[in-house]
C-alpha cells in the first residue's frame, strides 16, 4: 500500500535522459594551428567581418575620423613660418 502512494521516479527520469539523448548540439570546431603562433614575435591574426550591415556606426566612425584628421592639420599647421623670412 505503501509502494502505490510513492510517485513513480523512474519513468519521470527515464522521459528526461530520453529527451537529453534527442537534443543536438552543434560545436564550433577550429584548427589551432591557424590561432596560434609559431613565434613569439608574429602577429595574432583575428577573424574579422567587414560586413556593412554589421558596422552600423561605420559611417559617423569615418566622419569623426576626418573631423580629427582636420583639426591635427590645423593645430600643427605652421602659418607664420612664411611670414617670418
Amino acid at each position: 500500500s505503501t509502494a502505490s502512494r510513492e510517485p513513480d521516479v523512474s519513468s519521470s527520469r527515464d522521459s528526461k535522459s530520453a529527451c537529453v539523448a534527442r537534443m543536438k548540439v552543434k560545436a564550433i570546431s577550429r584548427d589551432r594551428r591557424d590561432f596560434t603562433r609559431a613565434r613569439a614575435s608574429e602577429i595574432v591574426p583575428v577573424q574579422r567581418s567587414m560586413a556593412p550591415e554589421l558596422h552600423p556606426f561605420e559611417k559617423a566612425r569615418e566622419y569623426k575620423r576626418a573631423v580629427n584628421a582636420v583639426k591635427l592639420d590645423r593645430h600643427f599647421a605652421k602659418p607664420f613660418v612664411g611670414a617670418l623670412s
